[in-house]
């Protein structure tokens, strides 16, 4: 009888410990997948936590500056930090809607210099840049490649010259009574004493819209990359030329080497 008792409890003994070790291995086996979990799937979304708070901080610090002067703008569309080259900042692209146009057919850009304390040390408009869908040319940019806002892209952002800086091509209005509609380029050239910092427009060129084709391209003809657009020339005449990055001028211009 007391055999049977201790064989009992021997056997009693020994399923507790399986059960409590195959707990261990089940706990040791969930701790691994967490770890991996840690180790990987973590890092993509703090990354995007990180990056959607600075932009939001950015935004803020946005409103709060333009609070401050009485600003005119609506709301803001886009909001992105860009390589335009403005050294001793960052330099942030603002698209903003007009709170005195409601149809939101002009937008307003904005560069912000805001600087490693989070201080908005300087601030450049330039050009209105119109709204393609007032003319019935939503996809008026879709054979240019580079950063866009994708609800209404009135703008593409890129580097067109590969000179390590970003470029800023948009579609706008005329000047001192010129009806005409133009695709610009602004850009900020480092080299200049006294930079033309967003006055320069080195692309500056009318063109024709009344058409079922698209009017711009960025493309490479001949190994030379450049922009071939539909431009209005005399008598409202309108042909392709293909403009390309003339370092010298520092500008776009005709290259005549290459017909259509």
């Amino acid at each position: 009888m007391k055999d049977r008792l201790v064989f009992a409890l021997l056997i009693i003994f020994i399923f507790l410990s399986c059960e409590k070790k195959n707990k261990e291995i089940v706990l040791q086996s969930e701790n691994k997948i967490n770890l991996s979990e840690n180790e990987i799937i973590p890092n993509e979304i703090l990354e995007q936590e990180i990056d959607n708070d600075n932009e939001d901080k950015i935004y803020d610090l946005i409103m709060e500056y333009e609070d401050k002067v009485n600003y005119s703008y609506d709301s803001i569309l886009y909001i992105k930090e860009i390589k335009f080259g403005i050294k001793n900042s960052r330099n942030w692209y603002v698209l903003w809607t007009d709170r005195d146009d409601s149809t939101d057919n002009e937008l307003i850009q904005t560069i912000y210099l805001i600087n490693k304390n989070n201080e908005i040390i300087h601030k450049y408009w330039f050009c209105s840049a119109f709204n393609p869908e007032a003319i019935n040319k939503p996809d008026l940019f879709e054979k240019v490649a580079g950063e866009r806002y994708k609800y209404i892209e009135c703008f593409v952002i890129n580097d067109f010259n590969n000179d390590g800086l970003d470029e800023i091509l948009f579609y706008g209005p005329g000047y001192a009574g010129d009806e005409n509609k133009y695709f610009y380029i602004e850009n900020y050239d480092i080299l200049l004493i006294t930079p033309r910092v967003l006055t320069n427009f080195p692309l500056c060129v009318p063109f024709d819209f009344n058409n079922d084709f698209v009017p711009i391209e960025y493309c490479i003809i001949d190994g030379v990359s450049g922009f071939k657009i539909y431009t209005k020339v005399e008598n409202s005449v309108s042909k392709w030329f293909f403009y390309t990055w003339n370092e010298k001028e520092k500008k776009y211009l005709v290259n005549k080497a290459i017909k259509f």
